[in-house]
C-alpha cells in the first residue's frame, strides 16, 4: 500500500522541471551555513548543474582549544518546483566534523552528520544574487553521541549565498 504512495513522489522527484525564474546554471554562489552539528560557521558554495539539481560544499575550522573543531560536508539539491523567486527543494547532505567541547566529558569528538532535508531558496526581486535558504528534516549524527533528530534551520542557519 505505502509502495504506491511512494512512486508519484520518487517520479516527481526525478523528472526535470521549467524553472520559470532566472536560470541559475553554472552560477557559483558563495555563503555562509551554519548546519553542521559541531556549531561553528561554515564557509559555503553551492552550483546549479542544471535547473533540477545543485551541488553544495561547506566546511569550518576553530582553533579554540575548548569549543574549536572543524567540518566539511557535501550536499546535494534536487528542485522539485518552481516559482518566479522561489526553489523549493529535496537535499541530501553527508559530512565529517570534529568538536573539541565534548573532549572533557569522554564523548566522541569526531562524528559523522547525514541530513535529508526539504527547503527552500528564494530571491529577493531586484536582488536576484543573493539567495537565502531555509529548510526542516531528519538529521543523523555520531558526535558525542549517537543521535537522532529532527532539524529546521531558518535563512539565517541554514544558507546564503551570493551568485556571482
Amino acid at each position: 500500500m505505502y509502495f504506491k504512495k511512494i512512486i508519484p513522489f520518487l517520479i516527481i522527484l526525478t523528472l526535470p522541471i521549467q524553472i520559470m525564474a532566472r536560470s541559475y546554471v553554472g552560477h557559483l554562489g558563495a555563503g555562509v551555513t551554519t548546519q553542521l552539528e559541531n556549531q561553528i560557521p561554515s564557509l559555503s558554495i553551492k552550483n546549479y548543474i542544471s535547473d533540477s539539481w545543485a551541488w553544495g560544499l561547506n566546511g569550518n575550522f576553530n582553533t579554540d582549544d575548548k569549543i574549536g573543531g572543524w567540518g566539511i560536508g557535501a550536499k546535494v539539491y534536487k528542485n522539485f518546483f518552481a516559482e518566479p523567486n522561489l526553489f523549493f527543494y529535496a537535499a541530501f547532505m553527508f559530512g565529517i566534523l570534529n568538536s573539541k567541547k565534548y573532549k572533557d566529558v569522554g564523548g566522541n569528538t569526531t562524528g559523522i552528520q547525514a541530513d535529508l532535508t526539504i527547503g527552500s531558496e528564494f530571491f529577493i526581486p531586484g536582488i536576484e544574487s543573493l539567495g537565502l535558504s531555509f529548510e526542516t528534516g531528519l538529521s543523523i549524527n555520531t558526535l558525542n553521541e549517537f543521535t537522532f533528530k529532527t532539524t529546521g534551520h531558518s535563512f539565517v542557519t541554514a544558507a546564503i549565498h551570493f551568485y556571482l
